[in-house]
Order: C-alpha cells, then structure tokens, then sequence
C-alpha cells in the first residue's frame, strides 16, 4: 500500500497546489498558537472588538481545516479540488474588483498578482493531468 504522500501518479500542479495549501495550514495554526499564548501582541492590538485569544483559536480551525482540504488534495479527493477552486473564484472576482478601484499603481499590481496567482490554481486544478487524478478508480 502507497502512501498518498510518495504517489508518483500526482500531476506536479495538484503537488504545488497541496503543498502550498498545507504551508498555509502550518502557518495558520502557528499564528493561532501564537495568539492563544498572548505572544504575538502586534496583531493582538489591531483587533477590534475581539481578544486575541479567540482569534487564535479561529486561526488555528482554520489552519485545522486547511490542512484536511491540503490532505485531501494529496489524496485525489474531489471534494478538496471543489473547495479550493471555489475559494480561488472568490479570489479572481475580489482582484478584479480590487483592480477596478485600485488607488494607485501598486494596488494594481497587487490586485492583478492576487488574481493571476488564483488563475493558476484553478488552471493547475483543472488540467488532464490533474482530471485523471481526481477521478482515478
């Protein structure tokens, strides 16, 4: 029995795209612990309305969720490459309106990086390579 983390059969886009997603899952969860034990108190003063504690620990569950989506994009399922290519729609539409109403050129550029990036994902996600492995028997 293989492991899904040694599968050779992974196209090298959905390998980029999963690794990428469970460094975000890491750091998330590193963040989280961070702000659960009071230790990062520059973000701690930029929050309004809300302890530092409690948005630790929403930072760690997410972080949580981000590595089960990143597992399960290693793994081939479905149910992760939807997820992602959803949240990477919401990404192109929010650059898009970003670029539109840009205040100056590095906004832009920045919008239009943020889009482009999402863009990739889903072109990475959704290929013939990638439809073989989310589909594989």
């Amino acid at each position: 029995m293989s492991s899904p983390w040694t599968t050779t059969n992974r196209p090298a886009g959905v390998t980029f795209v999963a690794s990428i997603t469970m460094i975000v899952a890491f750091l998330s969860m590193v963040r989280g612990f961070l702000m659960i034990a009071g230790q990062d108190s520059v973000l701690a003063e930029d929050l309004p309305g809300i302890s530092a504690t409690t948005y630790g620990w929403v930072e760690l569950v997410f972080g949580v969720l981000t590595a089960l989506v990143g597992i399960g994009l290693f793994r081939g399922a479905g149910w992760s490459r939807l997820l992602v290519t959803a949240l990477m729609v919401v990404r192109m539409v929010a650059a898009f309106w970003a670029a539109v109403n840009a205040n100056g050129l590095a906004w832009l550029l920045a919008a239009v990086l943020v889009g482009a990036l999402a863009l990739l994902v889903v072109l990475l996600l959704w290929n013939g390579r990638a439809d073989a492995w989310f589909t594989r028997s």
